[in-house]
């Protein structure tokens, strides 16, 4: 079960970078920004 729970806190970590990028790369697109604020919920 902790096997579990470490790897999709490094799938949430992984995509929270990723997310964090692309409203960096493209700080006007407020689809970017949605997302990230999504993935933070």
């Amino acid at each position: 079960m902790e096997l579990d729970i470490h790897f999709y806190k490094k799938k949430i970590n992984n995509a929270l970078k990723v997310f964090q990028e692309n409203a960096k790369l493209f700080p006007n697109d407020a689809n970017s920004w949605d997302s990230l604020g999504e993935a933070f919920l």
